[in-house]
């Protein structure tokens, strides 16, 4: 109604509900993968296979549009009648999705034993744990001549926990309200190398359809450039898809640190040698990358997270996804400005170098954290 009466009063809220909507499915979606998994393969072999299924009805939907519209006389009427479509389209959609297993709307039971066993074991660690602090307390008590017990603020651990508390919520105040119970190490790796490639796809997208604008290529004209470099993005998306629907891996960190290393050579190379082949090679590794990375990042968020918290992790991942896309868009955009494609390439090699090796430090810490184990007391 709002396109047939060209109301922009209405148009805008409608539209903006549609993307809201299509975000919440999207988190639905990828909530419930795990529980209708089929043993036969991986999780980033399914999420794959939902992307390239999407990516496959938008391109069969394009054209089907476009001639509904001329059909249609095209203009505010041709418009709404594609709409018109659509919302059959959704509402024919629902049918498959009420078919769908009562065991999708909540844990199956033997995820619902996994849950309780996890649970009741990471009671019984920490209770250890916890006895075996108080007991080293109590020795050095007994050695000092002072009350081994712990002080009325001590916390499960030993210490002040009043303390300890109130200082993690004043160093991770944006990340405690994101995710509000720890994502773990692991998740917080994919979701830092997620946020890399994909504002890197923002930056590539917005400094690149500006510089080809303004430099020219020989006698290839502008909208030419363009016109490849899109192409590039589209095809980029599909391989990338299609490679996570081929790949039988069971470690996503792997693609997820590989992506990242591989875009980093691609960009470095193409800022080395920037030309209009090199903006379109890059603009199909910015695709191919934060594809294959966002498909890795759900399939280790399907695997790390409980069941219970595993709808508000992907909502927030969902949206810092959004945000670092606009951020790098933003930056691209702004790199535009100083017309030259070798300073932008370069200012997004240095940031890909900086994120990854930023991760791998970080991975490398906690490796040699993991690796030591504490020295058992003799009497």
């Amino acid at each position: 109604g709002a396109v047939q009466h060209n109301d922009t009063l209405t148009l805008l809220p409608a539209a903006f509900g549609v993307l809201v909507l299509q975000k919440a499915y999207g988190v639905t979606r990828a909530s419930v993968t795990p529980r209708l998994l089929p043993e036969e393969i991986t999780l980033v072999t399914a999420n794959a296979r939902c992307a390239l299924a999407s990516l496959i009805a938008t391109t069969i939907g394009v054209p089907v549009a476009a001639g509904i519209d001329a059909l249609a006389g095209g203009h505010e009427t041709g418009a709404a009648w594609v709409l018109r479509v659509g919302t059959l389209l959704y509402l024919a959609a629902m049918v498959p999705g009420f078919r769908l297993p009562s065991g999708v709307d909540e844990p199956a039971a033997d995820q619902e034993s996994q849950l309780a066993a996890e649970h009741v074991s990471a009671e019984h660690m920490a209770a250890e744990h916890a006895s075996a602090e108080h007991g080293s307390a109590g020795h050095a008590g007994q050695h000092n001549g002072q009350p081994s017990g712990p002080g009325p603020d001590a916390g499960p651990h030993g210490g002040s926990g009043r303390h300890d508390q109130a200082a993690d919520a004043q160093r991770r105040p944006l990340r405690r309200k994101l995710f509000p119970k720890p994502v773990g190490p692991v998740v917080g790796e994919a979701l830092g190398a997620n946020f890399t490639l994909r504002a890197y796809s923002g930056f590539m997208i917005f400094f690149l359809a500006f510089i080809l604008r303004t430099v020219h290529f020989g006698t290839v004209s502008d909208k030419l450039a363009l016109g490849e470099m899109i192409g590039a993005v589209a095809i980029g998306g599909f391989i990338g898809t299609a490679i996570g629907a081929a790949l039988r891996s069971r470690a996503p960190q792997v693609i997820v640190f590989g992506m990242l290393g591989v875009t980093l050579i691609v960009t470095t190379l193409c800022a080395i040698y920037f030309g209009l082949w090199a903006a379109v090679i890059v603009a199909l590794a910015a695709a191919v990358g934060q594809t294959l990375v966002k498909l890795a990042l759900d399939s280790i968020v399907q695997r790390e997270v409980s069941a219970d918290v595993r709808s508000s992790t992907f909502a927030a991942s969902e949206t810092l996804h959004q945000l670092s896309w606009v951020m790098g868009g933003l930056l691209g955009l702004l790199m535009s400005m100083t017309g030259s494609g070798v300073a932008g390439l370069g200012v997004a090699a240095a940031g890909l170098a900086l994120a990854l090796g930023s991760l791998l430090l970080a991975r490398r810490k906690r490796v040699l954290r993991g690796r030591q184990r504490p020295v058992p007391r003799t009497s």
